[in-house]
C-alpha cells in the first residue's frame, strides 16, 4: 500500500507533500468546508433574527412600547463577527477617537456608610470616590442617558464611547458612570466595586437627579454594570428614579453565570475565556487595590495570595470580591464565600420588584 505522504529532501529543508493520487481528495475536502463556511457567513450575514418580546401580562404601557419598537420586529441581521467575542473587539476597534468624547467630570466623594439594607454590601463601607463624566447639551431639559460600564471598564472604554458618543450626536445629555477604583477614581482604601453593590450608583443617579430635577433619566447598563443597574432599579422598586432602562448582555443570574464559565458542564471556549480573558483583565485592573496588607471591611480580610493565583473568576471573587462585601469566613473557604456572594449580588432575587 502507497503511504499517504511522500518526503521531499531538499538541501535547506525538507517538506511534507501530500501523495498525488490522494491529492485530489484533499483539495476536494478544503474547497468544500470552504464552501461551507462561505455559506455559514452568508447566512449569518442575511439571516434576520427576530427576537421574542416578552411583556407583563397586565403592562399595556410596556405592551405598546415594544409594538413601537420597530426595529425589533423586522428583526436583527447579523454581523459577520459571529461571536460576541467578535462583535465585542469590532466595537472596541472602531469606536470614535477619544477627542470624540470631551467629557466634563463630576467628582462624588462618598463618606462613610453604615446600616446599609441592600443586599451585597458589608456592614461599613469605607469612604471612597465615585465620578460621572458628562457629555452636555444646551437645553437643560434634553433627556439624560446614564452609561454603567462592565467589568474593569469606565468612561474611556471604547465601547462606552462609542455609545456615549452616537447617544449625543441624537441630543441627549449623557452621563457616564465610574464606579470605585476606575477611570482615574482615587482610592485610598482597599474597597473597590462589584457586581452587586448598588450604593456608588445609587448616589450617582441621586446626584444626577438633583442637578436635572426635571429632565427625563433613564439608564443603560453594559454586562456586569447591568447587572448592579437591574438589581439597583429592582432594590429602588417603586421608588426608582429612572424613568426606564436597558441592560445589555445582563448576567441576571452570577451562579448560573459562573458555572457557565467554569462549572462542570462548561464549554472549552467558556473555559478559556474565564481563565485567559476575564481572569487577566481582572488582575491588570485592581492588583492595586489589594496591594498593601490592609484587611477588608467586615471583619473578613481579602486572600490576597489566592487572589492573585487565581485561575478562575469564581477562585477571583472567593478569595477577594465576597470577603470585601462582607461575605468572607474566618475558615477561607473560597467556594462557599463565592457562592454567598454570588446569590447575594444576583438581580434575579429583585427582579419582581422593578414595577415600571
Amino acid at each position: 500500500m502507497l503511504p499517504q505522504f511522500a518526503v521531499l529532501s531538499t538541501p535547506m529543508s525538507r517538506a511534507w507533500l501530500p501523495n498525488p493520487t490522494t491529492g485530489w481528495l484533499i483539495r476536494a475536502t478544503l474547497a468544500a468546508a470552504a464552501c461551507r463556511a462561505a455559506i455559514t457567513l452568508w447566512r449569518r450575514r442575511h439571516a434576520a433574527d427576530t427576537p421574542t418580546l416578552h411583556s407583563p401580562p397586565h403592562s399595556h404601557r410596556i405592551a405598546s412600547l415594544l409594538q413601537r419598537l420597530a426595529v425589533l420586529h423586522r428583526g436583527y441581521t447579523l454581523p459577520l463577527y459571529w461571536s460576541g467575542l467578535l462583535q465585542s473587539a469590532a466595537a472596541d476597534a472602531f469606536a470614535p477617537p477619544p477627542s470624540a468624547t470631551r467629557y466634563t467630570r463630576s467628582t462624588l466623594e462618598l463618606p462613610e456608610l453604615r446600616g446599609s439594607t441592600t443586599l451585597c454590601c458589608p456592614a461599613v463601607v469605607s469612604a471612597g470616590q465615585v465620578s460621572i463624566d458628562w457629555l452636555d447639551q444646551p437645553d437643560r431639559s434634553a433627556p439624560i442617558v446614564l452609561l454603567v460600564p462592565g467589568l474593569t471598564g469606565c468612561s474611556q472604554t471604547p465601547y462606552v464611547r462609542r455609545a456615549a458618543s452616537a447617544l449625543h450626536a441624537q441630543g441627549l445629555r449623557v452621563a457616564c458612570f465610574n464606579p470605585r477604583s476606575r477611570g482615574g477614581n482615587r482610592l485610598s482604601t482597599p474597597f473597590a466595586y462589584s457586581a452587586g453593590y448598588t450604593e456608588g450608583l445609587q448616589r450617582a443617579v441621586a446626584h444626577v437627579r438633583a442637578h436635572f430635577p426635571s429632565a427625563v433619566l433613564v439608564g443603560v447598563g453594559f454586562s456586569m454594570g447591568a447587572s448592579y443597574l437591574t438589581k439597583y432599579i429592582g432594590e429602588e422598586g417603586d421608588e426608582c428614579a429612572l424613568a426606564g432602562a436597558a441592560a445589555f448582555g445582563c448576567p441576571f443570574d452570577l451562579t448560573a453565570m459562573s458555572a457557565g464559565l467554569s462549572g462542570e458542564h462548561a464549554t472549552w471556549g467558556s473555559r478559556l475565556l474565564d481563565r485567559l480573558v476575564l481572569v487577566p483583565a481582572v488582575l491588570a485592573e485592581i492588583r492595586h487595590v489589594f496591594a498593601s496588607p490592609r484587611h477588608g471591611v467586615g471583619g473578613h480580610g481579602v486572600d490576597i495570595a489566592a487572589a492573585e493565583g487565581a485561575s478562575t473568576m469564581r477562585d477571583f471573587d472567593g478569595a477577594a470580591i465576597a470577603p470585601m462585601m462582607g461575605l468572607g469566613d474566618d475558615d477561607r473557604d473560597h467556594d462557599a464565600a463565592a457562592a454567598r456572594y454570588y446569590s447575594n449580588a444576583s438581580a434575579r432575587r429583585v427582579l419582581h420588584r422593578i414595577r415600571r
